[in-house]
Formats: structure tokens, C-alpha cells, sequence
């Protein structure tokens, strides 16, 4: 409103005459044009300013790897270095001004970087993909933390968001449907037993 009235009175002194209707629509304009790039500039400013405690590559620049960028961009704990893809994106490709990366160059971006969390964003990949992807981590030899986020039946039940971020759990990556054990069979093979487990 300061800036508005200020730009008026200029304006009158500079042109000589009272401000019709057109001036005063042109002058709304300039001031809304001018207070809304001021709010964009000072949370982009603000965006930059922050200190996140982990670095982290998103895997997967599909819909949900964006939108889980814009998710994590509200919270100052993570810093998003960039996306890994197996798609065959031309090189320099950016999603949200963050670069997109094949996934041949994860162990470069990783040191590089110095990432030390790789999200799956991923959440209609089948077990195979994720062990896949998995093992490809493993064999790099980083000390990377390997995290997903909820399936989709989770998002579609409302048992998380996007951003609830999780350890890769063993049954995701067991290749087949969970089983589970069967008590009788337990007891009749195991029990008061000394049972070694090797593998």
C-alpha cells in the first residue's frame, strides 16, 4: 500500500494530471507484480540459506521422485543433489532446476558429492527392481543409507506421505510375497532344538 501510494504521487507529479482509471489498473498491477516477486525472491533466499544435516540423490525423476523433491524442499533436515534414473535422459536434463543423472554415474555423483542417502523413489516397483537396484548399491562399496518411501497402497490408504522416509526393510527385497511361518510346523521341527541359521 506505501509502495502503491508513493508510485501515485510520482506518477501525478511526473504527468501532471490525475490518475484515470487505466493509470490506477497499470499501478494495482506494478504493485502486486512487485510484492509477490519480493515474497518469491526472499523464500528462495531463504531456501539457500539453510544448513541440511544430509545430502541425499533421489533415485527415480519420475511423479513421484517431484514430488518428493517439493516435500523434502519444506524441511531444512535434507539437501536434494540430484536425481538417478535408468531412463535414457540427454545429458544436462533438469526436473525443478535439480539436475538428472544416469544411473552409470551413481558411484561418481555419490563421492563426488558426498551423498550419503540414496532415496527409491519408486513405489510401483516390483521386489526385483528393488533388489536390483539394491545389490548395485551394495556392490559400490559406499557407506550410503539406502531409504524408500510408502508403497502405493500406503499413499492410497493414507498410512504416509511421501516424505516419510524408511530404511529399505528385508521383505521388500525378498523377490517374492512374504510367507509367513506356521506355528505347528515350528514346534514340530524347532522346538527345545539348538537351531543353526547360516546364509
Amino acid at each position: 500500500q506505501i509502495f502503491a501510494i508513493i508510485a501515485s504521487s510520482a506518477l501525478s507529479v511526473l504527468v501532471g494530471y490525475s490518475l484515470n482509471a487505466i493509470n490506477l489498473l497499470l499501478l494495482f498491477l506494478l504493485s502486486v507484480c512487485s510484492l509477490g516477486g519480493a515474497r518469491l525472491f526472499a523464500r528462495e533466499i531463504i531456501y539457500r540459506a539453510r544448513f541440511p544435516s544430509e545430502r541425499l540423490v533421489i533415485y527415480g525423476a519420475g511423479d513421484a521422485g517431484t514430488q518428493l523433491l517439493a516435500s523434502l524442499r519444506q524441511s531444512d533436515k535434507y539437501e536434494v543433489e540430484g536425481f538417478v534414473d535408468d531412463a535414457n535422459y540427454p545429458k544436462g536434463t533438469k526436473v525443478h532446476e535439480i539436475e538428472v543423472y544416469s544411473s552409470d554415474r551413481l558411484f561418481e555423483i555419490i563421492t563426488k558429492k558426498s551423498i550419503g542417502t540414496v532415496v527409491l523413489a519408486m513405489p510401483g516397483a516390483s521386489r526385483q527392481q528393488f533388489r536390483r537396484i539394491t545389490d548395485r548399491l551394495q556392490a559400490l562399496d559406499t557407506n550410503v543409507s539406502i531409504k524408500t518411501i510408502p508403497t502405493i497402497s500406503d499413499l492410497l490408504e493414507g498410512k504416509g506421505v511421501l516424505s516419510d522416509l524408511h530404511e529399505v526393510k528385508i521383505e521388500e527385497l525378498l523377490g517374492r510375497e512374504v510367507v509367513p511361518p506356521r506355528e505347528e510346523l515350528l514346534n514340530a521341527n524347532i522346538a527345545a532344538k539348538v537351531v543353526l541359521v547360516t546364509g
